[in-house]
């Protein structure tokens, strides 16, 4: 169908008037949001700011400002920290009274940004950021201290960084977590650790994963501990050696002896089923944790010093090694898969130094294949020792020696295949263990079960003085309270010498007891086996 002229023509000037009524509308948006009245003879804007309380007025400045806010912002995104200053020092001749805190935030941004378009790398202008901070046309918030506080850091400020700490204390914004977390990781990139740790609190956020973040690591972790396995343990893992070695292991977790693991084809089979999970479940409990005094002591471990000692008991074939290595490499910002984070978000991480013992000398092959495909700088020894005798033993001089320095202390998946020793002797090891460690040192117990939980922790609290702080993870993947992690010389809560009868950590104990108690049942009724029980339960409870 075919348009007549004049219909055509009234068409094209309808659509010309639409185009210049949109430019019209957008022009007088753009120039009534940049000339609000700046508080001059007959405008407002004065005495509303005068009369509105702080929030109130904060609001109103953001409004007034917002133009020059997204400016700043812009400019900040693409490198140019110039523009972004002089956009601010235009905003406050504009404006001679107080101007946005959002607008000065975005400033500093740009500043913390610079020589980066998108924000990955360059040197910071700390001196410029510096200088905002001081001026007094807005007032600086936590989010403003964090930004600032993060430039210096890394700019290698240490001193600027403790004066602005402390301003930021008497302003009543350091308690915001962000604050405290950001002056800590900019003292530890000059290695001024010991500032570093005195600063962070319970509040500080930690390593602590939730959501999107935690989905992240499991993802990232996983692929990590799968290509370390498949690099350092070739092969399916399914010969019959290791298959009998899997009866084996299932077996003695029943009935608390340990089994040979003198064969080479079975000690790399069982590395390559098991090196992953059982890594994952030792670093998860440590990124994952749900308790703050975890998630604080964790920090302090991987991230606020410059070496992580750790002592892997029955450690073969270097699970807990890989498991803290990868922990400490994603805290201090790398993502795993060959892209790291921001240089702006990165934090400077311990070098791990593991030592792995184990009464099976052979395991030390399989530790030294994985240390040669583990990248970070980290390192790993290998040492015979048992865990069923006293530390004083010959056979445990390493790690006697190496005892009061460690930082962790890691023992997974050895102690339900020695209750039986373990028992005999009064966790004779474990109560030198605790004794021999130093003060805010942590020891991680993982196994298939959850039964030997309570006899390890009245070891714990016959030894040690003072409060034990205590986390059972219930949230991991797999199975739900077979992780126990302690803590000596701790202050934080729960603690296992005080748990109240109704705290979710009392009633998993006693739910441990019954268990265990269940399980001694069963293994008497199987006596006609020619099978001996493990023997009797020493727990005596919390108040023991």
């Amino acid at each position: 169908m075919k348009l007549g002229r004049p219909l055509v023509l009234f068409m094209l000037r309808c659509s010309a008037l639409r185009q210049a009524g949109t430019c019209l509308v957008r022009q007088r948006v753009r120039l009534s949001s940049a000339q609000v009245p700046s508080g001059g003879p007959g405008g407002g804007t004065a005495t509303a700011l005068t009369d509105a309380s702080p929030v109130d007025s904060e609001a109103l400045l953001r409004r007034r400002d917002e133009p020059y806010t997204r400016a700043i912002t812009r400019s900040g995104r693409r490198g140019e920290w110039r523009r972004a200053i002089a956009l601010l020092d235009a905003l406050e001749r504009r404006h001679p009274g107080p101007v946005s805190v959002r607008a000065g935030t975005a400033a500093l941004v740009a500043c913390d940004r610079a020589g980066c378009g998108r924000g990955l790398g360059g040197d910071p202008r700390w001196a410029e950021a510096r200088e905002l901070m001081g001026r007094r046309s807005f007032s600086p918030d936590a989010f403003t201290y964090t930004t600032a506080l993060r430039c210096l850091g890394r700019a290698s400020r240490p001193d600027d960084v403790a004066v602005l700490f402390a301003e930021a204390l008497g302003r009543g914004l350091a308690e915001d977590p962000r604050v405290r977390d950001a002056a800590a990781v900019a003292l530890a990139r000059s290695d001024r650790f010991a500032e570093a740790r005195a600063v962070l609190t319970e509040g500080t956020a930690g390593l602590g994963a939730s959501g999107r973040r935690r989905t992240a690591w499991l993802r990232r972790s996983r692929h990590r501990f799968d290509a370390l396995s498949a690099e350092a343990f070739p092969g399916a893992g399914d010969d019959p050696a290791t298959r009998a070695l899997e009866v084996a292991l299932g077996d003695a977790a029943t009935w608390g002896e340990m089994p040979c693991f003198g064969d080479e084809v079975a000690r790399k089979g069982y590395a390559r089923l098991h090196l992953a999970p059982r890594a994952q479940k030792i670093a998860d409990a440590f990124f994952c944790a749900e308790d703050a005094w975890l998630r604080l002591a964790v920090a302090r471990v991987v991230l606020y010093q410059e070496d992580c000692r750790v002592l892997s008991l029955g450690g073969g074939p270097g699970g807990d090694f890989a498991a803290l290595a990868t922990l400490a490499e994603y805290a201090g910002g790398d993502y795993l898969d060959n892209r790291p984070a921001p240089t702006r978000h990165q934090r400077p991480s311990a070098r791990v130094h593991c030592d792995v013992v184990d009464y099976e000398a052979g395991w030390a092959a399989c530790v030294e294949a994985l240390a040669s495909v583990m990248p970070g700088g980290h390192s790993v020894a290998f040492h015979t020792g048992d865990i069923t005798v006293p530390l004083d033993a010959k056979a445990n001089a390493v790690v006697k020696e190496r005892a009061d320095t460690a930082d962790v202390f890691i023992a997974s998946y050895v102690v339900a295949e020695n209750a039986v020793s373990l028992r005999a002797s009064d966790y004779v090891f474990f109560r030198d263990l605790f004794k021999a460690g130093k003060p805010g040192a942590l020891y991680l117990f993982a196994e298939t079960t959850h039964r030997l939980w309570p006899e390890i922790l009245q070891c714990a609290l016959d030894t040690l003085e003072g409060p034990v702080p205590i986390s059972l993870p219930t949230n991991l993947p797999g199975r739900s309270g077979s992780t126990m992690i302690l803590q000596k010389g701790g202050t934080g809560a729960p603690d296992a010498r005080a748990l109240p009868p109704d705290h979710p950590y009392a009633r998993l104990i006693e739910r441990f007891v019954d268990d265990n108690a269940a399980h001694e049942r069963r293994l008497e009724r199987d006596r006609d086996r020619g099978a001996r029980t493990s023997g009797r339960s020493p727990w005596m409870g919390s108040s023991g």
